[in-house]
């Protein structure tokens, strides 16, 4: 769990909620996860005006081994666009089905309810663990990771309800960010302009 002592866990009662039915491949819900922390829907025009790339999605990453992970990850899932860019950032950038489905389901760009019960069980780890690796803040005394910074309420709330799916003991509070530089700091890229980061624990 996230919690200081480790495998706390939430004992679920009565029928687990959703069987192993998903609509998701397995790396679509990591894909999912990359757009939910460190990617953005791409809204863009033709030269002609009209919109396109509707259901385009990108992700940023700067870390060396997230870097190497996200190769792999959209190698695997088909045809899309990879650059770098001078500030050393790697950029890529899709469409596909599940894209367009990801987008028409999360328009806001945070994950719902329902879009977890859509999944199998194991694909809400993945899910988990992506978003952890986007957006989570990893102690490196105790080898996991301990938070997760969401943007939002809405976000943290959504984040919670995936970890009491998957029987993870969590709770969230707000913390003012805003006498921080996050431009000088590389692990406060994440946190609003407002200052304000919601950190689920």
């Amino acid at each position: 769990g996230l919690s200081d002592y480790g495998d706390h866990k939430i004992w679920l009662s009565g029928k687990p909620m959703a069987g192993e039915k998903t609509e998701w491949t397995d790396d679509e819900c990591i894909l999912m996860a990359w757009v939910l922390t460190d990617g953005h829907y791409k809204y863009q025009k033709s030269p002609t005006g009209k919109p396109w790339g509707i259901g385009r999605v990108c992700v940023t990453q700067t870390k060396k081994k997230n870097i190497m992970q996200l190769s792999a990850l959209f190698d695997r899932l088909g045809k899309h666009s990879h650059h770098l860019r001078k500030t050393g950032q790697h950029v890529w950038e899709i469409t596909t089905k599940a894209t367009h489905k990801i987008r028409s389901r999360m328009p806001e760009k945070t994950l719902t309810a329902e879009v977890v019960l859509s999944m199998s069980a194991n694909q809400r780890k993945l899910l988990f663990d992506a978003m952890l690796k986007g957006d989570g803040c990893y102690d490196s005394e105790a080898s996991r990771y301990r938070k997760f910074c969401a943007g939002s309420k809405e976000r943290a709330d959504a984040f919670l309800f995936l970890c009491a799916i998957l029987g993870v003991a969590a709770s969230s509070h707000v913390r003012d960010f805003s006498n921080y530089a996050p431009k000088k700091y590389a692990s406060m890229g994440n946190v609003p302009k407002s200052g304000e980061c919601w950190l689920v624990e």
